[in-house]
């Protein structure tokens, strides 16, 4: 078993982030036995349903057109698990588009939605997206799907991926992973699927946020390798790290001809990788009924710690590239999503640590990342043939496949009995960090659901960052800014600055 402080680098494991490396991820046995533990052919459908053959009197199969996000690893597991589908759905075509990252679908989605030619199924990104479509009225209330009993062909309780999970079917609710129960998922994963009431997303590509860390930095400066649970200690720790670079600690020679030396912390201005740290401090974007609390105390303190590491204690670089400067030994902490580990790992050249994000009063998680979505114009036929490709996308054997492939967290806990997915927790102890939070998420503030309320805090945190703007002053703009988009969605100025 690779030490928990050991990389995994993708160049002696090639097969890492290649296709092929991604199949043998999903399917220890090759995607030949991937499909046909599914119940399909040895030889895959393609992800656009190319190799379907129509025979006389069977009814021709339902087509379905999957919208998604995501790229490298994440679009090729996505690739994999829709052929595997497809091989083992004759009744059922699903065809995969790429639709852009997050935002840029979105906008698609609208204007295909305008234009009265959206897909059947979309990715939508849960903070934002999910919820803005779900009260447009696009989406299609998944609750009737929920426990339903399927009588026809296209309904049919969809295949698992890869089988079984590995020790049988567990006691308990757990035990109805697949057959269109949610009680499988992981309950923060399930809560934020839901808007008003009712459910409008199964969980897919679901994420939280990591404090990395350059084991090698800390242990030249002498200090622990175990990143630092709270904020003041992140100070304490980056002041030290500083300390040990002017006594000739890591990159602290001052030759010249040497790189600079690396700045302690990253920080960017991106507003969920900010949300934990706005929670620690006791402070909220709005409460539960998008009351704007940005202004009061606690969260223009937490606004404030964060200006100050960089300006006044100067132990952080504000960045647009953090994950890139990481890699590159220039910055030892970083704050990104889970869904990132893999990369960080394959591509560092230094021992990478993960570790939830430090707390100080409190201590949560927000979740990140996408679900699967109906959407609501859609025929009876393809709606029952939609249930089954979420379900099956979002079954406990796809859901460990996709972790293993790109570090994405699984929504399901029966997929820990995977023996693969037990292997690659093994072997990447990171992955089980991230997987730890799992049963702690809590929904983002309920205001990021109102339109460009996102941008609009990204841009007063890059006010912040960048051009050193007062807080108090930016926090009580901001403010009023939100409290107008609840009312009156307007995208901010195109000159403010995100990452």
């Amino acid at each position: 078993m690779r030490s928990s402080l050991a990389p995994f680098h993708s160049r002696h494991h090639p097969a890492a982030l290649t296709r092929r490396g991604v199949l043998s991820r999903l399917a220890p046995g090759g995607f030949s036995a991937l499909a046909l533990a599914c119940g399909g052919r040895g030889e895959p459908q393609p992800a656009d349903g190319g190799g379907a053959t129509h025979r006389p009197g069977v009814p021709s199969p339902v087509r379905l057109t999957y919208w998604k996000s995501l790229v490298g690893p994440r679009h090729d597991a996505q690739v994999a698990l829709v052929e595997s589908f497809n091989a083992a759905r004759p009744d059922v075509q699903a065809t995969l588009e790429h639709a852009g990252e997050y935002g840029a679908a979105a906008d698609k989605l609208r204007i295909a939605l305008a234009s009265g030619s959206p897909p059947q199924v979309a990715m939508l990104a849960v903070n934002t997206d999910l919820p803005a479509f779900a009260r447009s009225g696009a989406l299609q209330p998944l609750d009737p799907f929920v426990g339903r009993a399927q009588g026809t062909a296209v309904g049919r309780s969809s295949p698992r991926l890869g089988g079984p999970p590995a020790g049988g079917p567990p006691t308990g609710s757990a035990g109805r992973e697949d057959d269109g129960s949610v009680d499988g998922f992981f309950p923060g994963f399930i809560r934020d699927s839901r808007i008003d009431g009712h459910l409008y997303g199964l969980p897919f590509a679901r994420s939280t946020p990591l404090l990395y860390a350059n084991a090698d930095h800390l242990r030249a400066a002498g200090l622990p390798e175990t990143p630092p649970s709270t904020w003041p200690d992140l100070l304490e720790t980056s002041r030290r790290l500083l300390r040990a670079q002017a006594n000739g600690g890591p990159a602290g020679t001052g030759n010249a001809d040497e790189p600079p030396a690396p700045v302690p912390y990253g920080v960017g201005t991106s507003w969920w990788e900010f949300q934990s740290m706005l929670w620690a401090f006791g402070g909220a974007f709005s409460d539960d009924q998008m009351r704007v609390r940005i202004d009061e105390s606690p969260s223009v303190e937490a606004v404030q710690f964060l200006a100050d590491l960089v300006h006044r204690h100067r132990v952080a670089l504000a960045t647009k590239v953090a994950q890139q400067e990481f890699l590159k030994g220039r910055i030892t902490f970083l704050t990104v999503s889970s869904a990132s580990l893999t990369q960080i790992e394959g591509d560092a050249l230094f021992r990478v640590r993960a570790a939830p994000p430090p707390g100080y009063r409190y201590h949560a998680v927000p979740g990140g990342g996408s679900g699967l979505s109906l959407l609501k114009d859609t025929t009876p036929r393809e709606q029952a043939a939609g249930w089954a490709f979420l379900t099956f996308m979002t079954s406990a054997g796809s859901t460990a496949a996709f972790a293993r492939a790109t570090g994405y967290t699984p929504v399901r806990p029966a997929a820990l009995r995977d023996p693969a997915l037990r292997h690659f927790l093994e072997t990447h102890p990171n992955a089980g960090t991230a997987l730890a939070q799992a049963a702690a998420v809590r929904p983002t503030d309920a205001i990021l659901a109102a339109p460009f309320v996102n941008r609009h805090i990204e841009g007063a945190l890059s006010r912040v960052l960048f051009e050193g703007a007062a807080v108090s002053q930016t926090c009580a703009d901001l403010a009023r800014s939100l409290t107008l988009q609840v009312s009156s969605p307007q995208p901010p100025p195109t000159n403010d600055r995100r990452t």
